[in-house]
């Protein structure tokens, strides 16, 4: 059987991306006690999702119950939800973290266990799973820590820059550097001279590539032309002392990126929706072209590698999460679900 094309994100409201979570409930009628599992398929933006708002979806997933009971007819709510488990993978492959919900009916909030597996990826064809795996570790609270430990990744790019941020702010001549991902280093300097020289320090040998800020111009991405139409800009979410500072050409922030895992996610994304597609190597990009689907419908248009870095500084994304998100609006552009 062939792997299925999986969509991670999805446009929400004004085209800002919201990334699909899982939701499944275990209910059981009040009047004649038949079982049932609820699944939802829950979106939720994407820009907004820290470790806090995950512990919140995960607490309340429960609220979401309520059906006629196929046995006897009755109405069940949330009150009739015994436990609940909820699934976030991470877009960029590094792995799935799964909450499990009891004591729902508590005075205290929930009680919520999390178990984390990395290298796995999102499976809405999963079946619910109730209690927790033998073979992995339940943690009793999920920590930024935590998350860095198992999966190699920071878990929200934005957070991992507001550290950095303030870590700079507390020896600002010393520059300060921390890994996002496996594939991304973020760094803030002085200038794009030091900023350049962290990748010796760090000994990011080719193929990695330093991109600053501000980053402007055409980032050859699928559905945008530039990126003042693109959701997430940084200067957004950039903490107030650091964007002026990055106006005003005082300091440098900078990522330090290997594109070979996000060539490689963006690859992979193609070949599963059974897209042909041609690769035009260069210098200093690379690029994808004659984007075609098995019954011929063209994508008009290409996607740049380094388009794609450029996005992941510029919106506060791992590059992996940049490569997954471009080539999932590639593919619903093409199936006429996203919109250009």
């Amino acid at each position: 059987m062939a792997e299925p094309f999986v969509f991670c994100f999805s446009p929400g409201p004004g085209g800002h991306p919201e990334i699909m979570l899982i939701l499944d409930l275990w209910c059981a009628c009040g009047v004649c006690g038949h079982p049932q599992i609820q699944r939802f398929y829950h979106a939720t933006p994407f820009h907004q999702l820290t470790l806090s708002a995950l512990r919140t979806i995960a607490q309340s997933a429960h609220t979401r119950g309520g059906y006629e009971c196929e046995n006897c007819g009755s109405q069940t709510g949330p009150h009739d939800v015994g436990e609940s488990v909820t699934r976030l993978a991470f877009a960029d492959d590094a792995g799935e973290l799964v909450a499990f919900a009891s004591e729902l009916s508590s005075v205290d909030e929930p009680l919520v266990q999390w178990q984390c597996s990395p290298a796995r990826r999102l499976d809405p064809q999963i079946q619910p799973v109730r209690h927790p795996d033998e073979a992995l570790q339940v943690h009793e609270e999920l920590s930024g820590e935590l998350v860095e430990r198992v999966f190699g990744r920071c878990f929200g790019a934005k957070v991992c820059w507001r550290e950095l941020a303030a870590e700079w702010a507390a020896d600002p001549q010393g520059g300060a550097a921390r890994q996002l991902s496996s594939d991304c280093w973020l760094v803030m300097d002085e200038s794009p001279e030091l900023a350049r020289e962290w990748g010796e320090e760090l000994e990011l040998d080719e193929p990695w590539q330093l991109i600053c800020l501000p980053v402007e111009g055409d980032f050859a991405l699928p559905t945008h032309t530039h990126p003042a139409k693109i959701s997430g800009r940084w200067q957004g979410w950039m903490p107030e002392q650091v964007r002026q500072k990055i106006l005003d050409a005082e300091v440098t922030c900078a990522a330090w990126i290997n594109p070979v895992p996000a060539r490689q996610i963006l690859e992979r994304a193609f070949e599963v929706a059974r897209l042909s597609f041609e690769v035009h190597e260069h210098a200093e990009d690379v690029i994808f072209g004659e984007i075609v689907t098995p019954r011929e419908s063209a994508y008009p248009g290409e996607v740049s590698l380094q388009g794609i870095m450029h996005r992941a500084l510029y919106t506060g994304m791992t590059p992996g999460e940049a490569a997954r998100l471009t080539a999932e609006e590639i593919v619903g552009v093409l199936l006429g679900v996203w919109k250009t």
